[in-house]
């Protein structure tokens, strides 16, 4: 069941980069200022860290995971420390390359391979 659940929030999570990311490239395309994208990313790039954080609290603080008075072992708090970890690093390197291509220092078929290639990242972190 967790698995799941899990399952549908990475799908929502891959999709609404994949909606911003094609939303972004029309945005450039129509010739919006790289100024007001700026804003844009960093938001986007917030939504996506806080997504991660409340993804690695609900296994942290996951009842059936409590053990002996602690929420999780110090094994199981390393392991999804590291997940997320990966996960922000990932996050982080996605609103890099957005910030390349609307100041317009690496070109859309590169960014669309870049973004293509850190989607498939996160779809590898798994819990």
């Amino acid at each position: 069941m967790g698995f799941i659940i899990f399952s549908i929030l990475l799908m929502v999570l891959w999709n609404s980069t994949s909606s911003f990311d094609d939303e972004l490239v029309q945005r450039v395309d129509s010739g919006v200022s790289a100024e007001d994208l700026m804003l844009d990313i960093e938001v986007e790039r917030e939504n996506e860290r806080y997504k991660a954080k409340k993804r690695l609290e609900s296994h942290v603080m996951a009842v059936e995971m409590w053990g002996h008075g602690d929420l999780v072992s110090e094994y199981d708090l390393k392991y999804y420390t590291d997940i997320y970890n990966g996960e922000t690093q990932i996050i982080d390197d996605h609103a890099k390359v957005r910030r390349e291509f609307v100041r317009e220092e690496i070109s859309k078929e590169d960014f669309l391979e870049e973004v293509d290639d850190l989607n498939g990242e996160m779809r590898c972190v798994k819990y």
